[in-house]
């Protein structure tokens, strides 16, 4: 059993959680849920030790796993004891090349050579990554590092695996086979695994609890719903019960496949191409990274780039912004190539979030990393930090951004990308660490933005954002486009790219929740 006995912490500049008590059930998953900011991340540190030891802040209160002391173990027995893998595994690693990595735990245990090399191969094969061992971490996609990190977390059979938003940069199918491993590793291998995550829906047929952390509650996954801080399409399915008891379930489902909607129609919007990609290929150290680009990407729309994880989708959209100087071909923007563009030329018409949105933060506060986005822009001063309280408020903007949650942080840079009104936004993974509310916002301001004439391009894993905002979907597979279309043309049942709702309700052709309540509305 894992106990939490009056855990209190604070930083200078706020407490992050006071008197916390909670138990969980030892062996099998347990979800960790609650609105960005309520110290998930947080409280998955200190279990693992990392807070306040690297962080600082003041820690009190107590914290058992099968009557073990987890906040006074030293390195080595917390290290057999405890497997932790953050939002952004680049954090923990430790080496270069991923079979080092994996290998890293046994060998400072002097293990034979023979049986860590056993051992690593046996784990590589069973997170589908044998085919990346040889591989620099450094060149793996943010999924890709995921897999690796929880990989290496588990070399050591702990008996308390942590992980934090494990399948936010997974795709549909790659969820799905990752949550099955991990419930069939938490049984066969006895392992209780907290994972803090706002992707709840997929997660929850898995768990054994569901811990409200901001309610400082537990309950059962079903009596969750109404508590999750991002609603869950289960709750909203219930709305839907047939007024139609009469009906078989036949007759209910033909009627339903007779009145469902085959497309969605979106707003025409006075659009002109904003960004030309001509023959575009890539070349990194020799390595072919994207071949054979061609695409365009209009103002007042968004594009979203799907496909596996490696795929490209990154290193694409840092292309188009000018990062890196193509191979071949070229990205056009007002007629120059935007590797050419510098400067406040550059932030004037360019907006990025990168996937790690630390990659923006210069500074030791909020405050100051906003003044420096308002001089970089030519902004009035506050103009920054206002569009983050907007977003994020009651944030002190005296807090350090790395101190904020992984929302909190997204946030921030989103502000500092938007607040000069940018003609073309770019986004990786920009729902990574959100809540339901915080989300909301973010669509709400994106569809604002296109329909202001931005020009959006986002990278993502959410299929569910895809099917709510995207006008045009890229497919990107092995850095070529395979597909492009509507998300009713791309988001098929039986897909990697497939939303909750659609795998629910195939072969109806609904992608989103407002679909379905068309189709019902018509019975």
């Amino acid at each position: 059993m894992l106990e939490i006995l009056n855990l209190s912490f604070e930083y200078p500049s706020y407490r992050v959680f006071d008197n916390l008590n909670l138990t969980f059930e030892t062996g099998g998953i347990h979800l960790l849920a609650g609105p960005t900011g309520s110290g998930k991340t947080t409280l998955l540190e200190i279990l693992a030790g990392s807070t306040p030891l690297f962080t600082g802040g003041e820690l009190s209160g107590s914290a058992f796993y099968e009557g073990i002391n987890l906040l006074t173990l030293n390195q080595k027995e917390r290290l057999e004891l405890i497997g932790y893998v953050g939002q952004n595994p680049d954090d923990t690693f430790v080496s270069q090349i991923v079979y080092d990595e994996i290998a890293f735990s046994l060998q400072i245990q002097h293990q034979q050579p023979t049986v860590v090399r056993s051992k690593v191969f046996e784990i590589a094969k069973r997170f589908g990554i044998s085919n990346l061992l040889e591989r620099e971490l450094e060149t793996l996609s943010a999924g890709q590092k995921q897999r690796v990190a929880i990989a290496a977390a588990l070399t050591l059979s702990p008996k308390l695996l942590l992980l934090d938003e494990p399948t936010s940069a997974l795709d549909s199918i790659m969820t799905r086979e990752f949550l099955g491993l991990l419930s069939r590793i938490s049984y066969d291998k006895e392992i209780t695994i907290l994972v803090s995550e706002h992707r709840t829906d997929r997660l929850l047929q898995y768990v054994k609890s569901v811990t409200m952390l901001d309610l400082k509650q537990t309950f059962e996954p079903q009596q969750s719903l109404p508590h999750l801080s991002t609603p869950s399409i289960f709750l909203e399915l219930q709305a839907y019960d047939s007024p139609h008891d009469d009906m078989t379930f036949n007759q209910h489902f033909a009627s339903l496949f007779t009145h469902a909607p085959t497309s969605m129609s979106f707003q025409s919007r006075n659009q002109h191409d904003a960004l030309h990609v001509r023959n575009l290929s890539l070349r990194i150290d020799e390595e072919p990274i994207l071949s054979d680009i061609d695409a365009t990407f209009t103002s007042g729309s968004l594009t979203a780039l799907i496909g596996e994880n490696g795929a490209g989708k990154t290193t694409f959209i840092h292309t188009l912004i000018g990062d890196f100087k193509p191979t071949h071909g070229e990205v056009i923007f007002n007629h120059i190539p935007t590797h050419q563009l510098r400067g406040k030329e550059l932030l004037r018409n360019f907006g990025i979030v990168p996937s790690n949105p630390q990659d923006l933060f210069l500074s030791q506060s909020v405050a100051a990393d906003c003044k420096i986005s308002d001089a970089d822009r030519g902004l009035p001063s506050g103009s920054t930090l206002n569009f983050f309280l907007e977003l994020m408020p009651g944030v002190d903007p005296a807090s350090h951004p790395r101190d904020l949650s992984a929302g909190q942080q997204l946030a921030l840079a989103l502000a500092i990308a938007l607040s000069s009104s940018p003609s073309v936004l770019l986004l990786d993974e920009p729902t990574r660490g959100l809540d339901g509310t915080t989300k909301m916002k973010l669509i709400s301001e994106l569809q604002r933005r296109r329909d202001e004439g931005v020009c959006i391009v986002l990278a993502t894993h959410d299929i569910e954002l895809v099917a709510e905002l995207a006008d045009q979907i890229i497919h990107v597979n092995e850095g070529r486009i395979v597909k492009v279309g509507t998300p009713e043309q791309i988001l098929l049942p039986g897909t990697a790219f497939t939303t909750l709702i659609t795998e629910i309700f195939s072969p109806l052709p609904v992608l989103r929740t407002s679909d379905l309540k068309n189709v019902f509305e018509r019975v």
